[in-house]
């Protein structure tokens, strides 16, 4: 189940990439960082079928770090919850966050029952957060408002 989770997360990507470059292919500069997201996700894909794969270690997280605190400063500080959605790479990105918390969550029942690297279910859960600030970064970038959730 979870190598089908990586696999489902990674096709995600891809129709991220798809949605962000119908515009033009200069319209998102951080295409290259999807696709060296997918690379990373194919080699934990591998890993947990005992192949030659590559999990992801420190120094794939360390760029995680980087590449979530890089969109943190380029965006206006959260006081409130946003609803998923905006525009379409943003509606996207929003989804496929949703399917990679879903993947760590599957990782994690693995993990409870074979050894499974630490860098893997750690990776994701950055993943997730680079993933809500990428989609706050293109809607920004197209111009699209967030919309807070109220209570009412």
């Amino acid at each position: 189940m979870a190598i089908g989770s990586i696999d489902e997360l990674n096709a995600c990507i891809g129709v991220v990439i798809a949605a962000l470059k119908l515009r033009s292919a200069q319209a998102y500069k951080r295409v290259d960082t999807l696709k060296q997201i997918q690379q990373h996700l194919f080699g934990i894909g591998a890993s947990l079928a005992l192949t030659e794969g590559h999990a992801p270690g420190v120094a794939e997280i360390q760029w995680m770090e980087q590449e979530i605190d890089r969109f943190e400063t380029q965006l206006p500080e959260l006081k409130n919850f946003i609803l998923p959605g905006g525009c379409r790479g943003a509606a996207e990105l929003h989804r496929t966050r949703t399917v990679c918390r879903r993947t760590e969550r599957d990782l994690l029942h693995l993990q409870a029952q074979e050894k499974v690297e630490s860098g893997v279910t750690i990776y994701l859960n950055r993943l997730s957060d680079l993933l809500f600030m990428m989609a706050r970064d293109v809607n920004k970038q197209r111009g699209v408002e967030e919309e807070y959730w109220t209570t009412e």
